[in-house]
């Protein structure tokens, strides 16, 4: 018995091994598809690679949280092409020097506006959205090699209620172009008002209410955090801090950009050096993140969308 069972397993494993020897060149292939990948996508990736996207910035938390901003858009773009991955890395700019030096360096670039020059960059070939402001792209002779996607500006912060209580008025915008008009005449209202003498109407560093054409005595931060008055002028940042801080227990209040002038915009590029694939969808990236709904993204991280639309984003 022991015999004849021994004598089935070796000619079933020599028709297996005679079967494998003889098999179509589909069969080798086969063994190294994914096919609950080519289920999911439909079709074969046409495509398939690793980009790697550098995301440059000063401040650690500008750059985890914008960092994982980007990532999410990455995660959305993974899942349109299968077989496409892009890889986020937050680096400061000596860590970018750092790995430049050592020979390393992306495909797609995030970067503070000023950082690099158009020769740094692939020209790119793409429709381009409608900016806000004086926002414009990285030219040179006549081709384009970066965008800006967002910037960290100004923002007028009011504590609804109190601006309610006292009498006074939120800045009425026809368009982005009277902006800048309509919240200093606001702000002037409101620090010539009896009903402000005792607080003050308006917390802000002298350059901002400066840049507005306010002059007058400046309130403290603390008494607008304090709920006594009823204006603000700060940057992202404050905004942010602000947010998070009113969360916990506080007045509810509204913000609105003030534009026109900024600190910080961030532009993106893709790198010289990236062909093919990496070209093409390192710009099918670029131009996802700066649809509408990617760019309104932002506004819960306190920064400024680049693209202009029709609405003013909520903040």
């Amino acid at each position: 018995m022991k015999k004849l069972l021994f004598s089935l397993r070796c000619v079933v494993a020599a028709l297996i091994a005679a079967f494998l020897f003889a098999a179509p060149k589909q069969l080798d292939e086969a063994l190294g598809r994914n096919f609950y990948r080519e289920w999911l996508s439909g079709t074969k990736p046409e495509w398939s690679g690793v980009i790697t996207l550098w995301h440059i910035a000063e401040f650690k938390s500008e750059k985890g949280s914008l960092s994982a901003y980007l990532e999410n858009i990455a995660a959305c773009y993974e899942r349109k092409y299968p077989g496409v991955y892009i890889e986020v890395t937050g680096l400061s700019p000596n860590q970018a020097r750092e790995r430049l030096s050592a020979g390393e360096k992306p495909h797609l670039w995030s970067f503070p506006m000023g950082a690099f020059k158009a020769e740094q960059f692939n020209a790119l070939d793409l429709d381009l959205p409608k900016f806000r402001g004086n926002l414009e792209p990285l030219r040179a002779n006549g081709a384009v090699y970066a965008l800006p996607y967002m910037y960290s500006g100004y923002f007028l912060i009011g504590n609804t209620g109190l601006v309610q209580q006292l009498g006074l008025s939120w800045p009425s915008i026809s368009g982005e172009t009277s902006r800048q008009d309509a919240i200093a005449g606001t702000l002037k209202e409101a620090m010539a008002s009896p009903a402000t003498r005792r607080y003050g109407a308006l917390c802000s560093p002298k350059l901002y209410a400066a840049k507005l054409g306010l002059t007058g005595t400046l309130a403290l931060e603390g008494d607008f955090k304090a709920g006594q008055v009823p204006f603000m002028l700060g940057d992202a940042r404050a905004l942010g801090d602000l947010n998070r801080k009113m969360a916990t227990g506080g007045f509810t209040f509204d913000a609105l950009p003030l534009g026109g002038f900024t600190e910080q915009v961030l532009y993106i590029g893709v790198d010289i050096g990236a062909k093919g694939g990496f070209l093409e969808h390192g710009t099918q990236f670029i131009e996802l993140l700066l649809t509408k709904g990617q760019q309104l993204k932002l506004t819960a991280l306190g920064a400024i969308p680049a693209t202009a639309f029709d609405e003013v984003p909520k903040y």
